[in-house]
């Protein structure tokens, strides 16, 4: 009986050796994945960041054609009523100096004809 003892243990023993085998399995393959779930967190935080830096880049460039565009407005506007300001300025004067002339032709004119 004893060796009946003695192979029972044995399998007892065995189970169990099979058992803490089973168990540190279970603990590596939990760290294994524990560790590619941190990864997978990373590579998506820097591709993250990635398109991010992308995103402002074209964000940055679209407001900088929109800025320049404002700019050119803004001087066009500029140029525009500086013309207006030059024209009211001077557009007494200028008609003026075309009813003197106007009147310097038909006097010239006139003493053509006779």
């Amino acid at each position: 009986m004893t060796s009946q003892s003695q192979g029972i243990q044995q399998l007892l023993q065995a189970e169990k050796n099979a058992s803490e085998k089973i168990a540190q399995a279970r603990v590596r393959r939990q760290e294994k994945l524990r560790k590619a779930y941190d990864e997978a967190k990373v590579e998506i935080e820097e591709f993250r960041q990635e398109r991010n830096k992308a995103f402002e880049v074209k964000e940055a460039e679209a407001l900088s054609h929109d800025d320049m565009s404002n700019k050119l407005n803004e001087e066009a506007d500029e140029k525009i009523e500086r013309l207006q300001e030059l024209y009211n300025l001077n557009k007494d004067q200028l008609l003026y100096n075309m009813s003197v002339e106007k009147q310097r032709l038909q006097g010239s004119f006139l003493e053509s004809i006779c």
